[in-house]
């Protein structure tokens, strides 16, 4: 049985994604309320609270790249904003879906979304889109080898 590490606290609606950088010295959490969180896993500090202005929609997935300088957040609308947060958080990029993205992963090279429509759309890192898949029925889940 386990036990309780840690409560985060800070978010205005549910929680709908949480992520866990490699080391893991970071949670990223994803809210209803429309932001993205970050987090000092171990202490439970917030770190950031990052919100994509011109987004006005759920986040319904987020990811951590490797050696914790980007998180990437995917929405209920379709849209996914590229985060730096190496130095003060800023976005450094977006890309526009069309529809509700259910799961995000990266690696060096690549991003890999997912969404309700079961598309899966691979993106660089300059989320520039590389390759698009369709036919499958809505895809809940994607993992990219590390």
């Amino acid at each position: 049985m386990g036990y309780l590490l840690q409560r985060f606290v800070g978010h205005k609606g549910p929680i709908t994604t949480v992520a866990l950088s490699v080391d893991g010295s970071l949670a990223i959490t994803g809210s209803l309320d429309k932001k993205v969180k970050v987090w000092m896993s171990v202490t439970g500090q917030l770190l950031y609270t990052l919100k994509d202005k011109s987004n006005d929609s759920a986040v319904t997935s987020v990811v951590i790249s490797h050696y914790n300088q980007h998180i990437i957040a995917g929405y209920e609308n379709g849209n996914v904003t590229f985060w730096n947060i190496d130095g003060q958080p800023e976005i450094i990029g977006s890309f526009n879906g069309n529809s509700s993205i259910t799961s995000l992963d990266l690696n060096k090279n690549l991003i890999v979304i997912a969404n309700l429509q079961g598309q899966i759309t691979i993106l660089n890192m300059e989320l520039k889109v590389v390759r698009q898949i369709r036919g499958h029925e809505a895809i809940t889940s994607v993992k990219i080898d590390k």
